[in-house]
């Protein structure tokens, strides 16, 4: 008798004419650490690879912003209406919220890499027909669709982190700076692009995206020669074909791979049934629709407020996003001294309500920022205040981001690939449609002071929901038909888990 063993494979009778399938498992790590398992590789290997990926998401997050600072040029350059060139600023974030249900069904089929590899590449030839655009309809169309292939830049990227890293400090990191990385990017962009308008008084709109487009090829050389697949099912079902076709034998993978019927329906329905039956994903969809939808509305008022105000060129409304980058950043490192250390000291007695603390803390900034941003809008008033205001609320909203996120992910299990899609889809919506009708908005009443009142008004009744949750998310939760199911056994869990995990 002889025994062969490729990998991690079972041991089987070369002389047996059985067709039992013989199951491959991950290698084990040899003697310089290397594995075929995407959590034992290397932390050079992950580090690289992750910082591929959120690279990718912080140039499609800048992508957004960076549109809004040639957009008055676009409109003219085009004759075309006001109105529809906020409807071209928008539809890249309403792209957004329509394609991650599909992306993960994919991904689970093809691999992570190969979705990476399509969404990348049409994400960066779509800015040719953008930049190259005669007419107003091909730039809506096409920024629809670059939004929506561009969100591989979100949805996938999060799956890769749950391949790469278990639960626990690291990851809490790695997830801190992917959530960064995205709003910070929306502060940054604009800061050169404005002074490309500036530069090129005619197209510097197309010039825009021509730039964007170089960073793009640039980081997509940098982030395929790292980029390897990570999704553990596709890694072990090529790897038993390979065994297959190298040997005869029926190689199976041991992790079952899921249909893609129930891939779709876990994608598609999931999310919208949790948003419907669940308290708490209902109220964080609401509250995070509305902080996400009020960052966007301020990308897109940015312009009208302070050119009106203090008639500034676009390359100095570029500056005032320095802002926006000031107060994401500062709130990153109040979540890394403050946040984290009150989670780690509190998870066991609090459990997944030990993520609001930051929230509670925070969260109240957010009214605070939009009525510093609406009552100093005078021109007589220096432009630093309404910038305070400014850096308040975006550290607010992205405090609130974070932790909306990484509660969900803590209380739902493998449930929370669906929670988290929920907040996606509610948020991007909503933000996607304030451009269309943010300066009228904004010009209702005398001068720019009853818009981000009246939002700041609803900003205030949405704050009590960190602290409900956290006093009585407990009880909520043990009402959840989701939270229930996670009382099932292992093995349900473990099937679960494959087919939610994005």
């Amino acid at each position: 008798m002889t025994a062969y063993n490729f990998g991690s494979t079972s041991t089987f009778d070369s002389s047996s004419t059985s067709q039992e399938p013989i199951y491959v498992e991950f290698d084990e790590p040899d003697e310089d650490g290397h594995s075929d398992n995407p959590l034992l590789w290397s932390t050079t290997r992950k580090r690289a690879l992750l910082t591929a990926c959120i690279g990718f998401c912080f140039l499609i997050s800048g992508c957004s912003s960076a549109f809004s600072q040639g957009q008055s040029q676009m409109v003219s350059d085009l004759n075309t209406t006001d109105l529809l060139g906020e409807l071209a600023l928008g539809m890249y974030i309403i792209g957004y919220s329509v394609s991650p249900p599909l992306l993960a069904p994919c991904s689970e089929e093809l691999g992570r890499t190969f979705m990476y590899q399509i969404s990348y590449g049409l994400y960066f030839i779509l800015f040719i027909p953008i930049a190259l655009a005669r007419n107003i309809a091909t730039v809506i169309v096409c920024r629809f669709l670059q939004g929506a292939f561009a969100s591989a830049g979100t949805s996938l990227v999060a799956g890769t982190i749950s391949d790469l890293l278990t639960n626990g400090r690291e990851k809490d990191i790695v997830v801190s700076i992917f959530a960064y990385s995205a709003v910070f990017a929306m502060g940054l962009f604009p800061i050169p692009f404005g002074w490309i308008v500036v530069y090129d008084s005619v197209s510097g709109w197309r010039l825009i995206q021509f730039i964007q487009m170089g960073m793009a090829g640039v980081w997509a050389l940098f982030m395929f020669a790292v980029m390897r697949e990570t999704r553990s099912h596709v890694i072990l079902i090529r790897k038993a074909r390979r065994l297959a076709k190298l040997t005869g034998l029926p190689y199976r993978s041991k992790i079952e791979k899921p249909k893609l019927s129930q891939l779709l329906r876990v994608s598609c329905i999931r999310p919208l049934e949790m948003l419907v039956k669940e308290p708490i994903i209902t109220f964080f969809s609401a509250w995070l629709a509305l902080a996400w939808s009020f960052y966007f509305a301020i990308i897109a008022s940015i312009s009208h407020v302070f050119g009106i105000l203090y008639d500034y060129n676009q390359g100095q409304l570029g500056c005032i996003y320095t802002s926006l980058a000031v107060g994401v950043t500062v709130s990153l490192l109040f979540n890394f001294c403050v946040q984290d250390r009150l989670y780690r000291i509190n998870f066991v007695k609090r459990g997944p309500e030990a993520r609001l603390y930051a929230a509670m803390i925070i969260g109240p900034l957010l009214p605070i920022g939009c009525f510093i941003y609406g009552w100093t809008s005078y021109s007589y008033i220096p432009f630093i205040a309404p910038c305070i205001g400014l850096a308040v609320l975006t550290g607010a909203i992205f405090t609130i981001y974070l932790a909306a996120t990484q509660y969900v992910m803590d209380a739902y299990g493998p449930y929370a690939a669906s929670g988290v899609g929920s907040l996606s889809i509610v948020r991007n919506l909503c933000a996607g449609f304030w451009p269309l009708f943010i300066n009228d908005f904004y010009d209702i009443g005398n001068g720019f002071r009853l818009a981000p009142t009246i939002i700041g008004i609803a900003a205030l009744l949405f704050t009590a929901t960190s602290y409900i949750l956290f006093f009585l998310g407990s009880k909520i939760r043990a009402r959840s038909k989701f939270a229930k199911d996670l009382a099932c056994t292992d093995g349900k869990v473990m099937v679960s888990k494959s087919t939610e995990t994005v």
